[in-house]
């Protein structure tokens, strides 16, 4: 009887697919000429130094251009390398990270095959691969919540302090983490260490503020960036963007099984508030549903556990008939 192909390489050769099937970015074709990704370009080849044409909140995301500047090649082909070294840890720790939640290895991988082929969170990326330090978020924000919800607060601290370096969206998670230790749980909340747990939420806020206080600024503070990029809300579109087709095709599954996710997210409160953030967030910018990206974990999550319970069901009932 032949043997089930290993999930590694599995997902290895989804993410190998996907890497093909989204291509990469022309980027010296003129219609490029004003996106972001050459304010990235610029911090790789000045860095060790800052650029001081490159304001924030561009100037604080140095984590991509730090590890591109470190490889003895192009800059462009190291930003491709890093993408994909990125994007394939990301396609195995969200698996991973599934499993660990109770999600069935043959569900968790069908789910993280499913967000590799979401061109809107991770197609655009790999496409784009100057926007590393979105791929580079992904990876931080599943570690941070891997060491939340093994109440692991020093490798907590460790993801949001990296992560900080890489997009200012880590940041979500301090009320997060909050939410999950104020909510009840299978454990006394005396066990979670609150102040082990606040102290590691520390040092990510002093990196922010100290990055928001020493870097070029652009003139344009939170308050400002609210107003300008706000106005969006305005657009149905957006909202479609948003909430429609950033999970398409897999937007209205958690509608039709309203009873089952209702349940996931009644357990877990802290999820909502984290998704709720994200949404937030995403009217700081001109982009939607790469800003939307993050919810990712929350959503995949929720896609599995659906996916999950009837997957379950299906089988006790064909077993029954045999």
């Amino acid at each position: 009887m032949a043997q089930p192909m290993p999930k590694y390489v599995l997902l290895a050769g989804a993410f190998l697919l996907a890497v093909l099937l989204f291509g990469e970015i022309p980027f010296r074709a003129p219609e490029f000429a004003h996106w972001d990704l050459f304010r990235y370009q610029a911090m790789a080849e000045a860095f060790p130094d800052i650029d001081p044409e490159v304001k924030l909140p561009f100037a604080g995301r140095l984590l991509g251009p730090a590890l591109v500047a470190a490889l003895p090649v192009p800059v462009e082909t190291s930003f491709r390398l890093w993408t994909l070294v990125a994007g394939l840890a990301t396609t195995l720790l969200l698996c991973r990270f599934l499993e660990r939640r109770g999600i069935r290895t043959e569900t968790a991988v069908l789910v993280t095959v499913l967000f590799v082929f979401n061109r809107q969170f991770f197609g655009t990326v790999l496409w784009n691969y100057f926007q590393l330090n979105d791929m580079l978020g992904f990876v931080c924000l599943l570690a941070a919540f891997e060491a939340m919800l093994a109440r692991r607060w020093t490798f907590f601290a460790l993801a949001l302090a990296v992560g900080v370096f890489a997009r200012e969206i880590v940041l979500v998670m301090v009320p997060t983490a909050i939410c999950y230790l104020a909510c009840p749980g299978e454990e006394d909340n005396r066990s979670r260490r609150w102040p082990a747990a606040i102290l590691s939420m520390v040092p990510t806020l002093v990196i922010f503020v100290l990055l928001r206080n020493t870097l070029p600024e652009s003139g344009r503070g939170v308050v400002e960036t609210c107003r300008d990029f706000s106005v969006k809300a305005g657009a149905w579109r957006t909202w479609y963007y948003l909430l429609v087709n950033s999970v398409s095709p897999l937007t209205f599954l958690p509608v039709l099984f309203h009873r089952r996710a209702l349940r996931f997210l009644a357990d877990r409160p802290w999820l909502v508030v984290y998704a709720a953030l994200v949404f937030v967030s995403s009217f700081m910018g001109s982009n939607n549903e790469r800003l939307m990206a993050p919810v990712f974990v929350a959503f995949y999550w929720l896609v599995a556990h659906v996916i999950d319970g009837w997957a379950g069901r299906w089988r006790t009932l064909a077993m029954g008939l045999v």
